[in-house]
Formats: structure tokens, sequence, C-alpha cells
């Protein structure tokens, strides 16, 4: 999906956002803030199925090089 790279990227996009959208006080659009909810939590489930399957290959490496 994402690299990491560009997830820092859309955290500080969205993190921005929000501050700019508050102090222009636009953040009580539900439209808006849903957006930034959605993205937000676009970039975390990212993370974590990113970061997820690294660790099942190399469990998976590590039982069949013991079967050799």
């Amino acid at each position: 999906m994402l690299t990491d790279k560009q997830s820092l990227l859309l955290c500080g996009a969205i993190f921005s956002a929000f501050v700019i959208f508050g102090i222009l006080d636009i953040l009580s659009n539900y439209f808006l803030s849903s957006l930034l909810v959605i993205g937000f939590l676009f970039v975390i489930v990212n993370l974590i199925i990113t970061k997820r399957t690294p660790e099942e290959e190399d469990i998976e490496e590590s039982f069949s090089s013991k079967d050799v």
C-alpha cells in the first residue's frame, strides 16, 4: 500500500489540515472533519497491515529453515 515516507507525509498533511481548519474555525463542518478522520484511519490501518506482513513472513521462514 503506502511506504513509510508516504505515510509520514500523509500524517503531516492531515495534522496540518486539522490545525489550519481549527484556526479558521471550519473544523465544525462535518464533511471536512469526516474526511480528515477517514484519512487518519487509513494511515493507521496501513501501518498495522504493513507491519504485520513482514513478521508473518519471518516466522514462516524460520519454520521452513528448521525443517531442513
